[in-house]
């Protein structure tokens, strides 16, 4: 129910033309599960579908009909907040990464939770989704090395 990453690419470049003729408050967040690959390992890839999907149902059914979401590749995702602030995406972030924290997983009797992590930019400071992705991908590195499991809004 997400769009795929061509769709993803080419809505957020849509956004920004949209902001180039007519200014607004746009984020884009870039997340990634954390230890993914330990998922799949250990509960298999079936399993890890299971968690992508679920990811992406509940980040379909968070956000409002006028964002777009999209699976940028693996197990990494793009939201575009249109008409919205970095501070209301990042709460709006938070309040999702700690419902899908809080989704239990089963598999074969073991039970086990996933998270992720994100970073936040201000999307009407770029000419391309390219380089506001570049920006968003080092607040979601920032987070990763900081422990894993939070939203860095991250700047130019």
């Amino acid at each position: 129910g997400v769009l795929n990453h061509a769709q993803i690419v080419e809505s957020a470049n849509q956004v920004i033309k949209r902001i180039k003729r007519k200014p607004n408050n746009t984020a884009l967040a870039v997340l990634d599960l954390d230890k993914f690959k330990s998922v799949n390992d250990t509960h298999g890839h079936i399993m890890g579908d299971k968690v992508l999907f679920a990811l992406g149902q509940l980040l379909s059914n968070s956000i409002r009909d006028t964002d777009y979401v999209g699976r940028y590749g693996g197990e990494e995702f793009v939201i575009v907040f249109e008409n919205c602030s970095l501070r209301d995406a990042a709460t709006k972030l938070q309040t999702i990464k700690n419902a899908f924290g809080d989704i239990c997983f089963t598999n074969k009797n073991q039970q086990f939770s996933v998270t992720f992590s994100a970073g936040v930019v201000d999307l009407s400071k770029y000419d391309n989704v390219q380089a506001a992705m570049a920006v968003a991908d080092k607040g979601l590195y920032k987070a990763k090395t900081e422990g894993r499991n939070k939203i860095i809004i991250h700047h130019k």
